[in-house]
């Protein structure tokens, strides 16, 4: 049986690994695939069988070559992506791309983690919404 995983487009390749490594600590009923830009992200999830999805997508708002708003313009139109939970690492600063993702669906918004203390803070609250999708109790 494959496990369920969540798919995380962050462009910082060390805070990738890191998030990674601490996502495997600690989640062991999941598993992660990451992806470094937006052109990556959307030819991944395109790729996807309806049955293959992930569980949770987690998007910086720095990816190099599109902003979180255009990414999520590429999904509405898509119905098997509506009912995958999407998290957005922003700085609250942000407040028109915010404003436009709310716009578009989205109500989870965090602050980049940008140290491990900050990793291992974000690995906890997707081990809560994992277990919140999977209706694991």
């Amino acid at each position: 049986m494959k496990l369920p995983y969540l798919l995380l487009a962050e462009h910082d390749p060390n805070r990738r690994e890191m998030f990674a490594r601490e996502f495997e600590k600690h989640i062991a009923y999941a598993t992660i695939h990451s992806v470094s830009d937006g052109k990556s992200f959307l030819s991944f999830l395109n790729g996807c069988k309806w049955k293959d999805l992930p569980a949770l997508i987690i998007l910086s708002h720095q990816l190099p070559d599109i902003t979180i708003p255009n990414v999520l313009r590429e999904l509405l139109p898509e119905p098997r992506y509506l009912g995958i939970p999407k998290l957005i690492w922003i700085p609250a600063s942000e407040k028109r791309e915010i404003g436009e993702c709310t716009m578009l669906g989205i109500k989870q918004f965090r602050d980049h983690p940008v140290d491990l203390f900050g990793i291992e803070r974000e690995v906890r609250l997707i081990d809560g919404i994992l277990k919140t999708e999977l209706n694991f109790t």
